[in-house]
C-alpha cells in the first residue's frame, strides 16, 4: 500500500510540474498583406529604405501574437498609413535628413493606421533620445523596435521553470535511491 502511495504521490507531484505551452497563432492573409507592405520598405529620393531582417522578424512575431488578427478593413487602413509614410519620406535622400515637421508628420500617419486597427485599442510612441519605435494596445501589447537594430526581449523565459523542473526531478530520484537503500518502504510489523 504505501509503495502505491508514494507512486500516486510522485505522480501528482509530477503533473503540477507541467508548464503551459502558448502557442504562437498563424498570420492571416490580411496581416500577410500589411507584412509585404512592410517589407517593401519607404521610397526615397534616391531610391527606398527596406526594413532589417530582425526588424520583420518583429512584425512577424507581432502578428502571431495571440489577441492580434487582423481584418480586411484594419489591413486597408495600415497600408494606407504606410503609403502616407512613404509618400513623405520621398522628398529626402536618407531617412536621416527628415526635418522635425516630418517626422511628426510620420508619427502621425502611423498613429492614423495603429489607431484604425479594430480591437486593440494600438498606438505607437517615438523616443528620440534612444531613437525607438514603440507600439502599445490593450492588455499590455507592446511591441519595441529600435531604429539602431536592437530588439529588445519581451516575454517570459522558460529557462529557470526548466532549471527547476531538472531540480525536481534530481531530488525525486535521490528520494527514490535512498528510500531502497535504507529500505524505507518495507512494512514494518
Amino acid at each position: 500500500m504505501k509503495k502505491l502511495l508514494s507512486l500516486l504521490i510522485s505522480l501528482v507531484l509530477v503533473s503540477l510540474m507541467f508548464v503551459p505551452v502558448f502557442a504562437a497563432t498563424t498570420i492571416n492573409a490580411n496581416e500577410q498583406r500589411v507584412l509585404d507592405r512592410y517589407v517593401a520598405g519607404v521610397a526615397l529620393s534616391a531610391g527606398k529604405e527596406v526594413p532589417t531582417t530582425a526588424q520583420v522578424n518583429v512584425a512577424k512575431n507581432f502578428f502571431m501574437m495571440d489577441g492580434v488578427d487582423f481584418t480586411a478593413a484594419d489591413a486597408d487602413a495600415v497600408i494606407a498609413s504606410m503609403d502616407k509614410v512613404s509618400a513623405i519620406t520621398k522628398s529626402v535622400a536618407k531617412l536621416d535628413d527628415l526635418t522635425s515637421a516630418q517626422m511628426t508628420s510620420i508619427l502621425n500617419a502611423a498613429n492614423d493606421g495603429a489607431v484604425a486597427v479594430s480591437g486593440l485599442g494600438l498606438y505607437v510612441t517615438y523616443d528620440s533620445a534612444s531613437k525607438s519605435f514603440y507600439l502599445n494596445g490593450n492588455n499590455g501589447l507592446s511591441v519595441s523596435q529600435s531604429s539602431n537594430g536592437v530588439i529588445k526581449q519581451t516575454g517570459f523565459d522558460f529557462g529557470t521553470t526548466y532549471a527547476v523542473i531538472c531540480g525536481m526531478v534530481v531530488a525525486l530520484g535521490a528520494t527514490v535511491i535512498l528510500t531502497k537503500k535504507y529500505n524505507l518502504l518495507a512494512s514494518k510489523a
